[in-house]
Formats: C-alpha cells, structure tokens, sequence
C-alpha cells in the first residue's frame, strides 16, 4: 500500500501578509517582562525620549483644550505602539514614529474615545450634582439655613459623586482589559475600530482573569516608575516612568504577538 502524497508546503511569497505562527494561547507575564527587559536595554534612553515626546504631546493638547487632547491621545498612543513593535521585531525604529498612529486617524480616535472620552463623561455626569449643591449651599448659609438644608443636600450629592468615581474605576479597569489588543489589531491587522474593540474582547474573554492580572501588574509597574523617581527627587521621574511606559507597551505588544501573531510585514505600513 503506498502513502498517500503529501501536500505541497506554499511558498513564503504565497503566505497572507499577516501570517505568523499560532503562539500558546496563555499569559506569560514573568517571560515578557524579562523579555521586555532584554529587549530595552540597548536603547532605553531613545525610548524615553521617546514616551517622553508623546506625552508631552498630549499633555498639551489638554493644556490647549480638552477637545484637542481626546482628538489625539487614540493616535499618538497608537504611534508609541507602532515605535515599540518595531523594536520588538528588531526593525529600525526612529522617535517620529510616535506621529504615525495619525495614519490611521479616524479608528485610532474612535478606539481612544471609548477608553477615554466616556470615563470622563461619566465622571462629569455623576459629579454635577455635587457642583450644583455647593452652589446652594452657599446661598443657603447667606440666609442662615446652612445646617438645616445644605448639609444633608452635600452629603446626599456627595455620595452620588463617590458613586461616579467607582462607575469610572469599574469602566476603566473593564474597557482597559478588554480592549488590550484594539489598537494593535486596528494598526497592523488594518481592522475598523468597531471590529478591532470586538474582536479584542473575544481573544481576553476566554482568560480574562489573567488579562485582568496583567493589567495589575502594569499598574505596579507605573507605580514603581513613579514611587522611584520621585525618590530621586523628582527629577527622575522624567527617566523612570517613561521607563516603566516602555515595559508596559512592549509586554501588551509580547501578548499580541503571543495571541494574535506579529511580524514584520504587519510593520510595511509605518516603514517610512
């Protein structure tokens, strides 16, 4: 009895363009932070300058008006995403990079919004009673009814100004985790904002719980960037949380490579 033929490998000039192994579908968060660290050292300074460029850039959008800053926190967040995934594939990289989220405007904003835009809303919403309450109670305490009135009225809106901050939290935590791959998958799978954000969730859904994990430990990290250069009086803080920004991006970028697949082609775009 013969073998049946087996077929033919294509070549690697018919692979889709994204083709990329199928990595272990599991959270590796202590191999991707050594990894990450490995891969930093050679151009640590770079990469803070430039973290540094892109915040800077939207901090004065939200020094020039709020409106400038939401127009442009999706797009250079995707830029620092690009700049990191080029030096996690080991391409040439440059801090102009930052600027090329622009490219893909529309869904980089859109994706920005929906991690942005509406914890503020809702913030706003739930924190307008409180400004309105302040408001009377100062006209209740011109006519000597403060402790009567306006006491009971600041606690009552008080408590739904609490509320608003825990709603904020819970959203942030939620869309942060669920959304972790949204901007990679808009930026080098070329997915809308709306199919990105959704298939995002079905790649975390499955292990969110570890996702969740992950987003914890890019908290302590923040945290530790900060706590450390506050240490160094202050000054520091313009190297170290930089430092830990550039960590967290190239962790969440190790994950989408791990779950989803990156390789170099994903990177033609933003080559020049």
């Amino acid at each position: 009895m013969t073998e049946p033929p087996v077929p033919p490998i294509p070549p690697p000039s018919s692979l889709p363009p994204s083709f990329a192994p199928p990595g272990a579908p599991t959270l590796r968060i202590g191999d991707w932070l050594s990894e990450a660290w490995q891969i930093l050292q050679p151009f640590w300074l770079e990469s803070v300058i430039a973290v540094l460029v892109a915040g800077l850039t939207i901090f004065a959008g939200y020094v020039l008006c709020i409106l400038p800053g939401l127009v442009i926190i999706g797009p250079i967040l995707a830029g620092i995403q690009i700049y990191f995934a080029k030096r996690l594939l080991g391409l040439p990289a440059e801090i102009g990079d930052v600027f090329k989220g622009f490219r893909r405007f529309l869904d980089t904003f859109l994706v920005g919004l929906v991690l942005y835009l509406v914890p503020m809303l809702i913030n706003g919403v739930l924190a307008a009673p409180r400004i309105f309450a302040a408001m009377a109670a100062n006209g209740l305490a011109n006519h000597g009814d403060f402790d009567n009135a306006a006491g009971p009225l600041l606690a009552v809106t008080g408590c739904f100004a609490g509320l608003g901050y825990l709603i904020v939290l819970s959203y942030s935590i939620l869309a942060h985790t669920f959304l972790m791959f949204a901007l990679p998958l808009v930026l080098f799978r070329g997915m809308s904002a709306m199919d990105a954000m959704r298939r995002s969730f079905e790649i975390v859904k499955p292990q969110f719980v570890g996702f969740l994990l992950l987003l914890v430990v890019f908290f302590l990290l923040g945290m530790a960037g900060a706590f450390s250069g506050i240490l160094l009086l202050c000054i520091g803080l313009l190297v170290t949380v930089p430092l830990a920004r550039s960590l967290i991006n190239l962790i969440q970028l190790q994950a989408y490579r791990d779950f989803v697949g990156l390789t170099v082609d994903d990177l033609a775009p933003y080559a020049n």
